[in-house]
Parts: structure tokens; C-alpha cells; sequence
């Protein structure tokens, strides 16, 4: 019977049942084999049914890993998309900084060529006023000459007069007074031309005084409007290069939050690799314990 029973169990039979009575020193015999029944068909038992939750939770994890390796694998494109996107906005923010700094250098090269203009204009203004006032002078000397030719015409006159009343004797004098008389009216005919003359440049100086004062003031303004330009460029170069430092950081970010992706990738793969083999060890472990006949 210990022969029977023996071979049995050696051939993976735990259903033995040991019903005979064992006397003598044969009963711890039959105790033994009976703690090796009831052992192995308790421990079978319990490797049996971890094998199935191995088998299960194997194959969760597998399907779970799977996913996540998908999943990842999306995430991984949409970053590298982003990556590229990010490398765009990066090239054109740099080629905005480069630019404002050229409109940086354009507006501070036209600042200082109207500040320049604005300058000569004064000058200009100065002139042109100095102009106006030695016309007024010349005009008052022109009236003086004009006065001077009035009154010498009225000498001539007189001297004509009395060169007629002295008869033959004022003849000579007579000669010399229609002369000084015809001197006096070239005078007064070319003291009345000068001021017109000038009457006409007066007015022409005034016009140009009137001329230059407006785009003086539209100068200024236009100085003005390029200190303002100048500062909202320099604002604006300033904001850019801030926005190029902090897409620099973004890039960065992302680069390393890639890096972790990548990494998360070959680990979900690894994980799903390893819990495919565990799944499979464990359909192994079933398979060697179905061998065995268990109560």
C-alpha cells in the first residue's frame, strides 16, 4: 500500500486517499504521506490560483502598458509638432529682434538727421529774419535818397528859374541845372524801382519767414514723433528679446520634457515586453501544475 500510494504521488497524484490503518512503526509513515497529500494539494492549490492572478494582473499590466506605450507614442508627436512649431516662432521672434534693432538704428539715424535739419532751419529763420530787417533799412535809406532827388528836382527848378531871369549870363547855368534836374529824376525813378524792389523781396522774405516757420514747427514735430518712435522701438526691441529669452527657456522645457517622453516610451515598451514574459511564465506555471491531480 506505502508502494501504491508512493507511486502515485510520484506520478503528480494528490488524490490519493490513505485509508488503511498503519500500525506499529508504520504510522508515522502514514502520517507523513498524509502531510504530503494534504501540503502539496494546499500549496498546488495556492500556486495555482497565484498563477492565474499573475496570468491576469500580467496580462492588465501588458494591456495597460500597451496603452501607454501608444499613448505615448502620440504624445511624442504631438511634442516633436510642437517642437517644430516652437523652433518657427523661435527664428521668426529672432529675425523680429534682428529687424527692430535695424528700425532701432534707422529711427535713431533719422532722429539725429531732423534734429540736424531742425537746426539749419533756425539758421535759416535767423537769416532770413536779418534779411527783413536790412530790407526795412535799405527802404529807409531809399526814402532818404528819394527825399535828397525831391529836393535837389526842387533846386534844379529854382536854379532854372533864376538862370532865366539872369538872361544870357544863366545860360551856362541853366545847362548845368536841367542836368542835375534830369540826375534828381533818374534818381527818384531808380530810388521808386529799388523799393519796389524791395517791396517785392520784403514780401517774398515774409512769405519764406511765414514758410520756414511752418516747417520749422512741422520739424519739431517730426523730431518729436521720432524720439517717440525711437522709444516705442526700443520698447519693443526690449519686449522682443525677452519673449526670445523666454521661447529659449520654452524650447528648452520642452526638449527635456521629450527626454522624459522618450524615456517613459522605452520603459512603457520594456514594461509591456516584460509583462508579456510574466504573462507567459505564468501560462508555463499553469501548465506544470495541471500535470497534477489535486482534491
Amino acid at each position: 500500500d506505502i508502494s501504491e500510494k508512493l507511486d502515485s504521488l510520484a506520478h503528480g497524484d494528490f488524490t490519493v486517499e490513505i485509508t488503511e490503518d498503519y500500525i506499529g512503526d508504520y504510522r508515522p509513515i502514514k502520517e507523513s504521506m498524509l502531510n504530503i497529500v494534504n501540503s502539496m494539494n494546499h500549496t498546488l492549490n495556492d500556486i495555482e490560483s497565484a498563477s492565474v492572478q499573475v496570468n491576469m494582473s500580467a496580462a492588465s499590466m501588458a494591456d495597460s502598458s500597451s496603452v501607454l506605450a501608444q499613448g505615448v507614442a502620440e504624445q511624442t508627436d504631438a511634442l516633436r509638432k510642437l517642437r517644430d512649431d516652437m523652433t518657427a516662432i523661435i527664428e521668426r521672434v529672432h529675425e523680429t529682434d534682428s529687424r527692430t534693432l535695424a528700425a532701432r538704428e534707422l529711427a535713431g539715424n533719422a532722429k539725429t538727421k531732423i534734429e540736424e535739419s531742425s537746426r539749419e532751419m533756425d539758421k535759416l529763420l535767423g537769416a532770413m529774419n536779418e534779411i527783413s530787417r536790412m530790407s526795412a533799412e535799405i527802404a529807409n535809406i531809399i526814402k532818404t535818397i528819394d527825399d535828397i532827388a525831391f529836393q535837389t528836382n526842387i533846386l534844379a527848378l529854382n536854379a532854372s528859374v533864376e538862370a532865366a531871369r539872369a538872361g544870357a549870363a544863366g545860360k551856362g547855368f541853366t545847362v548845368v541845372a536841367d542836368e542835375v534836374r534830369m540826375l534828381a529824376s533818374k534818381s527818384a525813378e531808380a530810388a521808386k524801382r529799388t523799393s519796389d524792389l524791395l517791396r517785392q523781396t520784403a514780401e517774398a522774405v515774409n512769405d519764406g519767414v511765414q514758410l520756414a516757420d511752418t516747417t520749422a514747427k512741422a520739424l519739431y514735430e517730426a523730431v518729436s514723433d521720432t524720439v517717440s518712435v525711437d522709444e516705442n522701438i526700443i520698447k519693443i526691441s526690449e519686449t522682443t528679446r525677452n519673449e526670445s529669452k523666454y521661447m529659449d527657456d520654452v524650447f528648452e522645457g520642452i526638449n527635456a520634457i521629450s527626454g522624459i517622453i522618450d524615456s517613459t516610451a522605452e520603459s512603457a515598451q520594456s514594461g509591456a515586453a516584460s509583462s508579456q514574459e510574466l504573462s507567459g511564465q505564468a501560462d508555463i506555471l499553469s501548465e506544470l501544475i495541471s500535470e497534477f491531480r489535486l482534491k
